[in-house]
């Protein structure tokens, strides 16, 4: 079986859950005997050196990638307010792009072409008109949903109207191409439910994040003096922004005027200036990292305050992996269906994230007991090759159908 994934990004090295995401399908393909190439962007905002990604141990035959400067344009993204279509999309489309794609499907023989998101969904009818391989799109989050959560929790009045403008155009146009797509590959239940009102169920697979927990190793703090908290996460993308900047605001006060030995520590690439500017007390800032799983591995528990997005988070699952306490709002887990206070902890409010970061203090054994419980979730509900399994179960019966 010969696939060709289609990316927004460089996913290799991973440095965000949506390049985890794209590589562990693709390992679980390779490792059930499947060929698969890569044609990608590399944009500016996320550039990734060629020697790095070449370098770096995958799972592709070929890898094909495309500069991308999609930066902003404040002039044509003011004249497209006059238009009717999604400024969002409109970045992503590139006549480089169009000429490797059309290049690569016509000199080889793909059973599957993968879109890894609605930002490839431009070049539709390119494939469609070029190949006759089924087509599928991994929805890795409803990206209409992440503009209408900001556009609701916004208190800037002209933000709450752009951000509205842009879901609104971001769901039609996925309406209008939606049906095109021969299997549509939600990563969370959320997603899933949302898409059976438009799709029929056979057009339907439910597929999460797989991981490979053999990449994933329990590990404790070093440090039995402090308790360890703290965030990971891309701190340009705006959910991740609003859910910081809160938390610092209403929960790190609280915590640290009943505690002097409770640090948090940050990390992350491309921080906004709003992200910069964060002053606290044992507030320690470390910029972009070299390797998550050891930033991940220096913590005692996890923070995700998230009020706004879609799909699902995969550094949770990979903190889950690595045996630590994540405690995260009903939006950060979604998709990820733990017992609330036995395999994570989910929270409501500024007080709730107070109370359980103080619990954890007091109560250390609590922190190697919910850990345990949540790598033995990762296990069961997540593993990567089973799903891997699942999804090439599905691409078998559509071929057969044919």
């Amino acid at each position: 079986m010969k696939i060709l994934q289609l990316c927004k990004k460089i996913p290799i090295p991973p440095k965000d859950g949506e390049g985890v995401a794209v590589l562990a399908l693709a390992n679980g393909y390779l490792a059930h005997g499947a060929a698969i190439d890569l044609l990608s962007f590399n944009t500016k905002k996320h550039l990734i050196e060629e020697h790095d990604f070449r370098n770096y141990k995958h799972s592709y035959n070929n890898i094909i990638s495309v500069y991308l400067d999609n930066s902003i344009n404040y002039f044509a993204a003011f004249v497209n307010l006059f238009g009717f279509k999604s400024y969002n999309i409109q970045r992503f489309i590139n006549k480089d792009f169009e000429h490797k794609l059309l290049d690569k499907i016509t000199s080889t023989r793909y059973d599957f072409i993968q879109l890894e998101s609605l930002y490839m969904a431009p070049y539709l009818d390119i494939i469609k008109s070029n190949t006759d391989a089924i087509v599928v799109m991994r929805s890795h989050n409803l990206e209409y949903q992440i503009w209408q959560d900001m556009s609701i929790h916004s208190k800037n009045i002209f933000l709450k109207w752009y951000y509205s403008l842009c879901a609104k155009r971001l769901k039609n146009y996925e309406l209008d191409c939606i049906d095109r797509f021969d299997l549509v590959m939600p990563i969370s239940k959320e997603d899933y439910f949302t898409y059976q009102n438009i799709l029929e169920e056979k057009k339907l697979l439910l597929i999460p994040v797989g991981i490979d927990l053999s990449k994933y190793k329990t590990t404790y703090s070093n440090n039995s003096n402090n308790l360890k908290i703290g965030y990971l996460g891309s701190l340009d993308w705006m959910p991740n922004i609003e859910g910081l900047l809160w938390f610092f605001k209403t929960v790190w006060p609280q915590v640290i005027a009943k505690s002097n030995n409770i640090e948090f520590h940050l990390a992350g690439r491309n921080p906004v200036q709003e992200i910069k500017e964060i002053k606290a007390q044992k507030y320690i800032f470390h910029g972009e990292i070299d390797s998550a799983k050891d930033f991940l591995s220096s913590l005692d528990i996890v923070i995700v305050p998230l009020f706004s997005g879609s799909g699902i988070r995969v550094k949770i699952l990979e903190s889950m992996a690595m045996s630590k306490p994540v405690i995260s709002t009903p939006k950060g887990f979604e998709g990820i269906t733990v017992k609330n206070g036995v395999e994570a902890d989910i929270v409501t409010s500024a007080q709730d994230f107070v109370d359980q970061i103080l619990m954890y203090n007091v109560n250390s054994s609590k922190i190697e007991m919910v850990g345990a419980n949540a790598k033995a979730f990762i296990e069961k509900n997540f593993e990567e090759k089973a799903l891997a399994r699942r999804v090439l179960n599905k691409f078998e019966s559509l071929l057969n159908k044919d």
